[in-house]
């Protein structure tokens, strides 16, 4: 990794990295709407097609261990793109004005790969409604900053992940910001059956009844 960007917390998967992962989207239970804005992209992306504006952001929703991340690397793999993974954690600690630093340096990073998706991770880390919470210093307006700066169509995707939606700042939400919100729920009886069968267990086994029993539980504790 060159030195100049290295951020603490922060890692990178290389398209080829994620070439060697065996996963894929027809793994994923459920979400078709989002498979089908992954199907569009990656026409678009290999058609180099100028009539569908790839987004700038999309912003994932949902209870934790309900596949965001997992998700958002399926995703970027599929369109064959990097994937840069940042704990939004690691932004708000430190001296004052690091967060702010940092931020400038993870957006010319992915800049410098030529496409990039950006995952943040618990974005709401840096993006809480500044009117009912503490303000994470200068780090959420650099973030706004960059978003604002960014066009179409030009390599870099940013994907932020939260499990409190309702708790955002609005200007962080804003239209022309995110293009897109995609809500990740607790899978319902059919996907949790969908899910158990990936197992492939030997002998008779009724899916069915083990996912009868797994009510409200989310994909990482069921898989």
């Amino acid at each position: 990794m060159n030195s100049e960007f290295e951020i603490s917390g922060v890692t990178l998967k290389t398209k080829s990295d994620l070439a060697k992962d065996p996963s894929k989207i027809s793994d994923v239970v459920g979400l078709e709407n989002l498979k089908d804005k992954v199907i569009a992209i990656k026409k678009a992306i290999a058609e180099k097609s100028k009539e569908i504006a790839l987004p700038k952001g999309l912003l994932f929703a949902g209870l934790p261990g309900c596949g965001k991340t997992f998700f958002g690397k399926i995703f970027t793999k599929e369109i064959g793109y990097n994937f840069m993974y940042v704990p939004s954690s690691e932004l708000v600690s430190g001296f004052q004005g690091a967060g702010k630093n940092k931020m400038k340096k993870i957006f010319k990073w992915a800049r410098s790969l030529g496409t990039c998706v950006i995952f943040f991770d618990e974005v709401d880390a840096i993006g809480k409604d500044r009117n009912q919470f503490e303000d994470s210093g200068s780090v959420l307006q650099q973030f706004l900053t960059e978003m604002d700066g960014q066009e179409n169509n030009n390599g870099l995707i940013v994907i932020a992940a939260t499990n409190v939606l309702d708790q955002l700042d609005k200007a962080f939400i804003r239209s022309g910001r995110f293009d897109s919100i995609f809500n990740f729920d607790a899978p319902n009886l059919k996907q949790r059956t969908e899910a158990f069968k990936t197992y492939n267990l030997p002998g008779r086994i009724d899916y069915r009844v083990i996912a009868e029993i797994t009510e409200g539980r989310s994909f990482a504790d069921i898989v």
